[in-house]
């Protein structure tokens, strides 16, 4: 219990000083999972969260796939 409490403490101060950032990638689960929820109307890109680059990725796997039904 001591080292879990320990290591969100940690955690929670890297995140606070900025050293922390996470980078979503095409291939994250989270980003699929947005994707398929825009793409199927349940949420608009709007509703997608600012955290990190999620928004960056989702877009960006939007628009390829916007390319890809345009060709």
């Amino acid at each position: 219990m001591k080292q879990l409490l320990s290591s969100f403490i940690t955690g929670a101060a890297l995140i606070k000083k900025g050293k922390f950032t996470m980078k979503f990638t095409k291939k994250s689960i989270i980003v699929k999972s947005w994707v398929a929820l825009v793409v199927g109307g349940t949420y608009s890109f709007d509703d997608v969260p600012k955290l990190f680059n999620l928004r960056t990725v989702v877009g960006q796997v939007l628009s390829e796939q916007e390319a890809e039904n345009k060709e």
